[in-house]
């Protein structure tokens, strides 16, 4: 498994100019490449499709969502877009209004909120203190009514995620796994949850959900109450790989792609994935790969 540290140092004694300079010039690239919104004659699955983002992630959360339809064998019964506080409602209604399906928007707060009414006030103040608790709150708020598939904006869709199996679950939990252990230490310190070292790293980037994780998890409403009073590194991913210990499955590598291997390869490389390929999850300085997969993959059905 590759030391996401190590290569972090060499891109950033080799590369990080090069690979900030690429996400410049590919991104306006994108930009000129037109949607073509043929995706709407599928079936339509009981389930929902879940982010959260910024505005300035916009750009790339059009592409993220515009991939999942294209290459999905099922449309969502409705596309769910929390906002983290930097943008409004109308803004994202009107950036978003080329799209064939159903989009809902939504401030954080609603997301939280709906805790509150359960008793469960200590997520709502993880939830005010950041972006990870406002994640949280939105995924166990809309897994109780449906199945949900969350996603960060940076992820690219190659194929259909969904089983029919995963339909038919009444409750389910299944994530990605990462390229190294990015977790909150110190919630694993006070939760002892060291065995999550000696467990494949969990990935919070793309989540399949169905249920109520404070019925199922003996372990939630504990690392919450933990977050709501010194919210952490990582937080939501070490929460979710310690509920993952309980119950849930993970992903393989090779149908959710969370590498750094080819971080530092030629520029004019393009990749070559295997058909085993869901989506690739473009973490940290990948970005730039993101665009080039977003010109040169976005378009072609495996």
């Amino acid at each position: 498994m590759n030391s996401q540290e190590e290569l972090i140092k060499q891109v950033r004694l080799g590369g990080s100019f090069r690979t900030e300079f690429l996400v410049k010039i590919l991104r306006i690239l994108a930009n000129l490449v037109s949607l073509k919104h043929d995706y709407f004659n599928k079936p339509i699955g009981d389930y929902c499709y879940l982010t959260i983002c910024g505005k300035d992630s916009f750009f790339m959360l059009r592409n993220s969502i515009y991939s999942f339809l294209k290459n999905s064998d099922t449309l969502p019964n409705k596309v769910v877009i929390i906002s983290d506080g930097t943008w409004d409602l109308k803004s994202g209604e009107k950036y978003f209004k080329d799209f064939k399906v159903s989009f809902v928007f939504e401030n954080w707060e609603q997301s939280a909120k709906y805790h509150t009414e359960l008793k469960r006030a200590n997520l709502y103040t993880w939830a005010c203190k950041q972006i990870w608790g406002k994640k949280m709150a939105a995924i166990l708020k809309y897994s109780e009514f449906s199945l949900v598939l969350f996603a960060d904006s940076d992820v690219l869709w190659y194929s259909n995620i969904i089983s029919q199996q995963d339909f038919k679950k009444e409750n389910i939990l299944k994530i990605s796994k990462d390229n190294s252990y990015n977790y909150d230490h110190e919630l694993i310190g006070q939760m002892n949850a060291f065995y999550l070292y000696d467990l494949p790293p969990v990935n919070c980037g793309v989540i399949l959900i169905k249920g109520n994780m404070f019925d199922l998890s003996k372990t939630i409403s504990e690392a919450v109450d933990i977050q709501s009073k010194k919210s952490g590194n990582f937080s939501e991913q070490t929460v979710f790989a310690i509920m993952l210990n309980e119950f849930g499955e993970l992903w393989s590598d090779a149908e959710i792609m969370v590498s750094l291997d080819d971080i530092l390869s030629p520029i004019l490389k393009v990749s070559n994935y295997t058909s085993d390929l869901k989506a690739r999850h473009y973490v940290w300085k990948l970005k730039w790969l993101y665009w080039r997969d977003v010109l040169t993959k976005k378009f072609i059905r495996h």
